[in-house]
């Protein structure tokens, strides 16, 4: 076989480079070993979402507002999970149809690296012009001798047929926290530890109050400064002793501790070498190989499943046209799905004060806009971050929805509005991101 592109890994990055490079005409094989999705689209991102989301339509049907405590029923959680498996099942099946209609050849098989030109997938030869890693990562276990299914990462945890009675999970990241909150919602007790001195120490600590206030109403125990220092089974459950000497039991423990790099066989007699386990690129995404590209997770720019798509994107411009990839994370959007989710862009109050940047603050509760009004979290708002020249610096919202807000608030960042252009933007009426408004009215 032959064919100009040849990309091996089917998540986010792999499977819209291949879109693309079919688009632009580009002959395309994708590979992938397991199943088509990865991380982003089958066992991690989407259908952690996809279950939080249905958590919260349910406790939102039950007429407690703004969104109920009460734990769900065990039927209702182990439909909700089944229904999450069945979804991830139809986006990989999606996927296949989507990627075969552009034209591009999908082979579910595990690939070998023969030369910087070859692949040898099966017994059979794959001869390409330019090869495309998007492998991407997989999530590290703890060092421990104790091997039980019990012990899983989020790969297992979107799997499971129901919640269980007891987790602790290690590692306090985004991940982390949002297995907590969507266990947590289902009457799971969970404990988190966070080897940091504090929980995403880059985040605003207002940002996350929320999120605490939730997870502790609703029973979850939460460490930083803290790790399991050692992992063991006792009367078919886990003790697990922390470095403090704290000694938990918990039935199960879900690993969020890192993630290590997922390369192909034979990736390393081509010439290619892993720094600090990801693999570098240079600005147009090229390895130390020419012809041998990396996108995604793997190559360690910014580990994101939207950067992923952008830099899939980009590169298969670039490989059909030879346009330069654009690097510009200054407005990077983020987003937490956790109940309640925070989301926003650009800079935060810990940036600012640590670059001593002087900077103006505008904080509207969402409950005092019209639509938001008996509708929102207590105490979800919007912060608006302005320069001294009124400029928006950075902009960052908390509710049990606003995640779609964080990608408005990142074109607001991106574009460089400042406080009268968003004075005078036609802010739909009623909904919540009038708080925008009412931010730059200053009211």
């Amino acid at each position: 076989m032959q064919t100009d592109i040849a990309i091996l890994g089917g998540g986010p990055a792999g499977y819209y480079c291949a879109l693309r490079c079919a688009a632009n005409g580009l002959q395309t094989v994708l590979v992938e070993k397991e199943t088509l999705g990865g991380t982003g689209f089958r066992s991690g991102c989407l259908p952690v979402k996809f279950i939080l989301d249905q958590i919260r339509i349910h406790k939102l049907a039950s007429g407690e507002p703004p969104l109920s405590l009460a734990s769900l029923p065990e039927a209702v959680s182990r439909d909700i999970l089944k229904r999450g498996k069945v979804t991830a099942d139809q986006v990989s099946q999606t996927m296949k149809v989507r990627l075969e209609s552009a034209g591009v050849q999908v082979i579910e098989a595990n690939p070998t690296v023969v030369s910087a030109r070859q692949l040898n997938i099966s017994g059979t030869p794959l001869h390409f012009k330019r090869l495309v890693l998007a492998c991407g990562t997989t999530p590290k276990r703890p060092d421990t001798d104790v091997h039980t299914d019990s012990i899983f990462t989020h790969r297992e945890a979107v799997r499971l047929d129901s919640p269980p009675q007891s987790l602790v999970i290690l590692g306090g990241d985004v991940e982390g926290l949002e297995f907590a909150s969507l266990f947590s919602e289902m009457g799971t007790a969970v404990t988190v530890l966070e080897m940091l001195p504090s929980f995403l120490p880059g985040t605003d600590r207002d940002i996350l109050h929320p999120l605490w206030k939730r997870l502790q109403a609703n029973g979850a125990s939460l460490h930083a400064g803290a790790w399991a220092d050692n992992i063991e089974t006792v009367n078919q459950s886990l003790r697990v002793t922390t470095n403090d000497g704290t000694v938990l039991h918990s039935q199960h423990i879900l690993s969020t501790i890192g993630r290590q790099p997922a390369l192909p066989d034979g990736w390393d007699t081509i010439g290619l070498t892993v720094n600090g386990g990801r693999l570098p690129v240079d600005d147009q995404c090229q390895t130390q190989v020419k012809g041998i590209y990396c996108i995604g997770d793997l190559n360690g720019r910014m580990e994101m499943a939207h950067t992923a798509i952008q830099q899939g994107t980009f590169l298969a411009d670039s490989l059909a046209h030879g346009s330069s990839i654009p690097w510009d994370y200054q407005a990077l959007p983020r987003a937490m799905f956790t109940l309640p989710q925070n989301a926003g862009a650009g800079s935060q109050e810990i940036d600012l004060d640590a670059a001593g940047v002087v900077y103006k603050k505008a904080v509207v509760p969402l409950a005092d806009t019209w639509r938001g009004f008996n509708q929102t979290a207590p105490e979800s708002y919007l912060k608006l971050l302005f320069a001294e020249d009124e400029t928006l610096l950075g902009a960052w919202v908390v509710d049990y929805e606003v995640s779609e807000l964080g990608n408005v608030l990142a074109l607001m960042v991106e574009s460089e509005m400042n406080r009268q252009q968003i004075r005078n933007h036609l802010w739909i009426h009623p909904t919540v991101a009038e708080a925008a408004l009412e931010a730059a009215l200053d009211i």
